[in-house]
């Protein structure tokens, strides 16, 4: 969401333990280059692996209302 510029994905998958119920991602970090911060939203989804277009939850928020550290997203239903 945002500029087409500023426009980027990425991806990550859950832990090796099929615990689906309270899934683990792994601790990965993501570096995105942004062009104008206050165009720009940050959207976080989760989607199935057997298929890779479905959405089963999602958040955004717009990049100046994340702050760094810890935090708990709570997803709507897609």
């Amino acid at each position: 969401l945002g500029l087409p510029l500023d426009c980027q994905r990425q991806r990550t998958r859950m832990s090796q333990d099929k615990n689906i119920l309270n899934p683990v991602w792994k601790n990965e970090v993501f570096v995105f280059h942004i062009s104008c911060p206050d165009l720009t939203f940050v959207r976080l989804e989760v989607g199935s692996e057997v298929n890779e277009t479905a959405c089963i939850s999602q958040a955004t928020f717009h990049l100046k209302n994340i702050r760094q550290g810890y935090r708990s997203v709570q997803l709507e239903n897609a």
